[in-house]
């Protein structure tokens, strides 16, 4: 709001520098697609980080489009639409699982040549990208779909000596809680954890708006994937993964334990 009533020479979101660069899939109003490296932009649709070597990443994507026939752009890698479930599947890990199904589908068609053609020709992209990911980008395993990034954000107030604890869900906040004492025994006690995980499980589960990001939804998702990945350490904060603390809610810790946790 602050930016639509002054003129400002510098976004002040570029002085904090709190982005990731991501390999990301966007939609254009007009309901086309495309690929791009560096940070979340407008029209995201889902993304997958972090990045560390932009220029590597950057001349992967540019050989995946020569391996699916893609035009590339100033702006990224077009893509085309019966190409984004590969594309997801690469970045997300699931390609193996994918093509096990390709192939499966290929033995159940063996009789029909036309559909067994069809299917057979994405086997063989499938394969290719496959190579790819294994000859040009290392780091590939630390890739993660952004937008399934559950769990909670803890954090120290120095002002009340406190702890703030944020519950992200699809790589957003979504509620905040104040916690004084030992966060980790407040979580056990009361329930109170059993009922924070109930209800970001049923906040993954509702039916996601279809529309991409806003620009303040995405400087959030922004913010919070740079504190995960860079700034937790220096905020002597720490993340927990939804599948981590409901572990952690569900060991009956002792008063000393917790100590034991925290020191």
């Amino acid at each position: 709001d602050g930016l639509d009533k002054h003129k400002l020479s510098v976004d002040p979101s570029l002085l904090h520098q709190r982005v990731v660069n991501v390999i990301g899939i966007y939609e254009d109003r007009g309901g086309n697609f495309r690929i791009g490296v560096g940070p979340m932009e407008e029209g995201l649709v889902c993304a997958f980080g972090p990045v560390k070597d932009r220029k590597k990443v950057s001349d992967f994507v540019e050989e995946l489009g020569t391996t699916l026939g893609e035009k590339l752009t100033r702006s990224g890698m077009l893509l085309a639409k019966e190409h984004r479930s590969l594309v997801v599947a690469a970045l997300s890990g699931t390609l193996p699982e994918l093509l096990r199904r390709v192939e499966k589908n290929l033995w159940s068609l063996r009789l029909m040549f036309w559909r067994r053609r069809a299917i057979d020709i994405q086997r063989q992209r499938l394969e290719k990208i496959q190579n790819l990911l294994n000859m040009s980008v290392s780091d590939v395993k630390a890739w993660r779909n952004f937008d399934a990034v559950h769990g909670v954000v803890v954090v120290p107030d120095d002002a009340t000596s406190s702890w703030v604890l944020y519950t992200i869900v699809n790589g957003l906040p979504r509620s905040t809680h104040q916690i004084r004492g030992d966060w980790r025994q407040r979580l056990i006690q009361g329930g109170f954890g059993k009922r924070l995980v109930k209800r970001m499980y049923k906040e993954i589960k509702a039916v996601r708006d279809v529309t991409p990001p806003t620009k303040v939804e995405l400087a959030r998702m922004n913010a919070v994937m740079w504190w995960i990945h860079y700034g937790k350490s220096k905020d002597s904060g720490v993340f927990i993964e939804i599948e981590q603390l409901e572990h952690l809610i569900s060991q009956k810790i002792t008063a000393e334990a917790t100590g034991e946790a925290g020191a």
